[in-house]
């Protein structure tokens, strides 16, 4: 695979899309992850 092609291939929406759901739910689990932890420490 040419890194032109690949290059074009990640910079699709869809790419970019799934990218970004994945980023923010990765964000998402490590915040309810460590908010009861912080909440016990802040009391």
């Amino acid at each position: 695979m040419k890194p032109n092609y690949f290059l074009r291939f990640l910079s699709t929406p869809g790419i970019l899309g799934i990218a970004t759901v994945s980023f923010f739910l990765t964000l998402f689990i490590l915040i309810n992850w460590v908010s009861p932890d912080l909440l016990i420490l802040g009391q």
